[in-house]
């Protein structure tokens, strides 16, 4: 295990300042860029192209919906992904066996889905604005089982209703907690990353086949895209074309062995994981900007990492209290922001049409921050609280 309080040369560098305060400060901060950039997207973005649905207008010209700081802000949902990746080996390594991890996690995510998800549902019909529609009861279902829709629609042979569109991270991270984890206690830390970074290199070269049309151009090229489609069908029909984000996954687990290392080969190899992470899902949806625009903002996100680790200052700014604040609330804020935050911003337009767009914008997702709050401070620690003791028989355990 990782004694990440020693003053030995193993500490890691990015917990300077002597404190485990200090590193959960320097994670939510990375974590509150994040959550500011996915909230910026929503509020500010298309509407109509990102909800697929014409009739809903954003309150912002195309000028600044389709600015590429805001229309590829969406891709900070993959500093979370670095997160997990960083700090899930390090949990792992406090576990005795794979259920005791899983259970640690599942204790981390279910309180605050639970709360979101019924705040959701029985707020609908205020906000029936909401992109989404009205949710049904069997909307509930993939968020309080963290599956994907997909699957349970193949299980159940209907169509499976969501409930947020941003749960979709959250199926990613429980199959990987899944798949890592496996992996992790059969064969140990090194091959469960090397398994991990395997299964993104197969996901980039189903992207890339899928991704690059000048080269239908060259004709010795289709064999080999020919080929790449029967691995996509295959990925697709077990539900695993997310592969491609494991790339972040493994970023964060290389990462972690680099802070308490300092090899300098596996800083390499973490800034090469998310370097192409960054390109390659900058250019995932050309249909709605430019590619280039995408690829530059992904890099750009990308190397957040290293220099907010390498460089004393940005530790510093990243440790500042808004954006711990924020990275504080993001879990929470991230499930129930999306539709709420739409909802009362169309709301106010509709009602208080002399409002500016930025006040619109700033009402909206003041409310979804301070529900975020209200549930990370008070009704998240309760009722994950009444679940450890049910689940450990004892007052507290940490997840």
């Amino acid at each position: 295990m990782v004694n990440t309080h020693s003053k030995s040369p193993m500490t890691l560098p990015s917990l300077e300042g002597n404190s485990h305060r200090q590193r959960l400060a320097f994670l939510d901060g990375l974590r509150g860029v994040s959550i500011l950039l996915v909230l910026f997207h929503h509020a500010l973005g298309p509407w109509s192209v990102m909800f697929h649905n014409p009739a809903i207008v954003s309150p912002f010209s195309d000028r600044v919906a389709f600015a590429p700081p805001i229309l590829y802000s969406y891709l900070a949902v993959q500093l979370f992904f670095f997160i997990s990746g960083y700090v899930i080996l390090i949990t792992l390594e406090k576990c005795k066996g794979f259920w005791e991890f899983m259970r640690r996690r599942w204790l981390r995510l279910f309180p605050a889905m639970l709360i979101c998800s019924l705040i959701v549902y029985c707020t609908a019909g205020i906000f029936h604005e909401r992109p989404l529609g009205t949710p049904t009861l069997a909307s509930l279902i993939p968020g309080l089982t963290f599956i994907e829709p997909q699957w349970i629609g193949d299980l159940l042979q209907r169509p499976q209703p969501i409930l947020e569109g941003s749960f979709w991270s959250l199926y990613v991270e429980m199959r990987f907690y899944v798949f890592f984890g496996i992996v992790y206690f059969l064969f140990g830390a090194r091959k469960a990353i090397g398994a991990l970074i395997a299964f993104y290199i197969v996901g980039l070269y189903i992207r890339f086949m899928h991704s690059v049309p000048f080269l239908e151009t060259i004709p010795a090229w289709h064999y080999v895209a020919s080929r790449a489609d029967v691995v996509y069908a295959k990925f697709m029909s077990y539900g695993l074309s997310d592969s491609i984000y494991y790339g972040m996954f493994a970023c964060g687990a290389v990462f972690s062995r680099y802070m308490i290392s300092r090899n300098p080969w596996l800083f390499a190899l973490s800034f090469f994981l998310g370097l192409t992470s960054g390109l390659m899902l900058g250019c995932s949806n050309p249909g709605i900007g430019h590619v280039l625009g995408g690829m530059v903002m992904g890099t750009l996100l990308m190397c957040l990492i290293p220099m907010s680790c390498a460089i004393p200052s940005a530790r510093k700014f990243f440790g500042n209290p808004i954006l711990v604040f924020m990275g504080f609330v993001s879990y929470p804020l991230y499930l129930v922001h999306q539709n709420m935050m739409v909802s009362t911003m169309l709301k106010l337009r509709a009602h208080v049409s002399f409002m500016p767009p930025t006040v619109v914008a700033i009402v909206g997702m003041a409310l979804v921050i301070t529900v975020g709050w209200v549930i990370a401070k008070f009704a998240e620690p309760a009722v994950k609280s009444a679940m450890r003791r049910i689940a450990y028989r004892r007052p507290s355990v940490s997840a």
